[in-house]
C-alpha cells in the first residue's frame, strides 16, 4: 500500500495544480500558462504506460492473490525464518515455502518492456507454463484497463477542484443559430417620367 501511495502522489499536483490550471488558461486566455498546464494536467495520461500500469499491476496482482490464495511454491528465503537451534527444533518449526503474490513478475513501470520480456524471458518473470504466460498475458491487459481508469478519475477529480477554485468550464455552443446581418437594399432608382 505505501508503495502504491508513492506511485501516485506526483499526480496529487495535477489535481490540485494543473487541471484548475488548464481551466483557468481556457477561461482568461494567457497562453504562456498553457505549457505548465498541460505537463501538469494531463500527465496521468502520458504516465499510463509508467506509472499508471504500475500501480494497476499492483492492485489486479493483490486482486489475484485474494481471489486464489498466495504462492506456496516459491522457493524460501533464507531471510523469511528465523534462526533455530538444534534444541528448539522440532515438527513445527521446520522451513515451509514462502508465501509470495501470484504473478508478482507482471509488476513493471515499463508495460512495453514487461511485454518484451514476457515474450523473451518469462522463467525470469516466475512464468514456467504456458499457462502462466497466457494468464500474465491477461494480467497485463487488465492492468492497462485499470490504468487507464485510474487515469481518468484522477482527471476528473483535477474537475472538481477546479470547478471549486476556478469556476465550471466553459460552454461552447456550435448549435446555436448564427445572427445574419440585414443586408440594406440599395436604394431603389425611381423611373424618371419625362
Amino acid at each position: 500500500m505505501i508503495y502504491l501511495a508513492t506511485d501516485f502522489l506526483p499526480f496529487t499536483l495535477s489535481i490540485i495544480f494543473g487541471v484548475p490550471l488548464l481551466r483557468f488558461c481556457t477561461r482568461s486566455r494567457h497562453p504562456i500558462l498553457l505549457g505548465p498546464a498541460i505537463v501538469l494536467g494531463m500527465a496521468p495520461f502520458y504516465n499510463l504506460p509508467g506509472d499508471y500500469y504500475e500501480m494497476s499491476s499492483i492492485m489486479t496482482t493483490r486482486a489475484v492473490t485474494m481471489v486464489f490464495g498466495e504462492d506456496n511454491t516459491a522457493p524460501p528465503d533464507a531471510n523469511d525464518f528465523p534462526e533455530v537451534t538444534e534444541l528448539e527444533s522440532d515438527e513445527n518449526t521446520k522451513s515451509k515455502p514462502a508465501s509470495t503474490i501470484l504473478f508478482e513478475g507482471v509488476r513493471s513501470d515499463d508495460v512495453f518492456s514487461l511485454i518484451g520480456n514476457i515474450f523473451t524471458k518469462p522463467k525470469e518473470l516466475g512464468l514456467h507454463t504456458t499457462g502462466s504466460i497466457i494468464i500474465a498475458f491477461i494480467l497485463v491487459f487488465v492492468s492497462i484497463d485499470v490504468s487507464i481508469v485510474l487515469a481518468f478519475i484522477t482527471y476528473l477529480l483535477g474537475d472538481l477542484v477546479a470547478r471549486v477554485t476556478v469556476g465550471p468550464p466553459r460552454v461552447i455552443r456550435f448549435d446555436a443559430p448564427r445572427r445574419r446581418k440585414k443586408r440594406r437594399k440599395p436604394p431603389t432608382q425611381e423611373p424618371s417620367k419625362e
